[in-house]
């Protein structure tokens, strides 16, 4: 048990939720392009319950764009991890992690979502077809520049424990 905790990165974990975080709500915003004209349109509908049904059905759609993103980033990770020689569980712990806190709206989007839609408000107008695309392609981007960079790769690996290095950490604690 000493082990595999000892083989847990928490440089990996946190910048991998960080990035992971960034795919859901690329994702998400992306996502909403899928019926724009009715999320972003003022004009009234013609009845009550078919605009419930259809702003019902647009939010599944969003929300499974979000679980799109995360298993993209699952991926990355896990290919990372693997090539890197990173423990894998890690890449495991952050999906789940991540997973649960999503769909229980607790990643909280909502009190940080100004900040990652603001770049395409600033060329754009708000809530524009380009000022949505612009909002995904960044938090893409700076999602990938966590998974990618590597200088952030080698501070992940000055955090991650070698396998003597365990063997060591184990044997002394046993004496």
């Amino acid at each position: 048990m000493r082990s595999f905790l000892l083989k847990l990165n928490v440089r990996q974990l946190i910048i991998h939720f960080i990035a992971s975080w960034l795919f859901i709500y690329a994702f998400y915003t992306l996502t909403s392009l899928y019926d724009y004209s009715f999320l972003y349109n003022d004009a009234a509908m013609p009845s009550r319950m078919i605009f419930k049904q259809r702003f019902a059905n647009d939010m599944f759609i969003l929300r499974q764009g979000g679980n799109l993103g995360l298993i993209i980033a699952y991926f990355i990770m896990w290919k990372l991890a693997v090539k890197r020689n990173w423990f894998w569980v890690n890449s495991v712990i952050v999906f789940l992690v991540t997973f649960a806190l999503y769909n229980f709206n607790l990643l909280g989007w909502k009190s940080v979502m100004w900040v990652f839609l603001y770049p395409g408000q600033v060329v754009f107008k708000e809530s524009s077809l380009a000022s949505i695309i612009v909002n995904g392609i960044v938090m893409l981007t700076l999602g990938c520049f966590l998974f990618f960079k590597k200088q952030i790769s080698a501070f992940i690996d000055r955090g991650a424990k070698s396998d003597k290095q365990i063997a060591k950490l184990v044997s002394m604690k046993k004496r």
